[in-house]
């Protein structure tokens, strides 16, 4: 991640938007999966678990996902 957090990150309300639309530009797998279980935003991992297609990853996320109904999404 280096010295800057990602946008996605962001723990503050007002920035939300700005949030949602970073992870909606994430492409990668890997990124998808650190957003949805690192997310402080509920929506924000939410978002980024429903653009997730690797199964490897989804199970990844149900397991360690920091909101429990991102892990449910991840299981549905």
């Amino acid at each position: 991640m280096g010295l800057f957090k990602p946008i996605w990150m962001t723990e503050n309300s007002k920035k939300r938007d700005k949030a949602v639309a970073a992870v909606q530009k994430l492409g990668d797998a890997r990124q998808l999966e650190d957003a949805a279980i690192n997310a402080p935003m509920g929506v924000v991992a939410q978002i980024a678990c429903s653009r997730i297609t690797d199964q490897a990853s989804l199970a990844e996320v149900a397991i360690r996902a920091g909101h429990s109904y991102v892990a449910k999404q991840a299981t549905s």
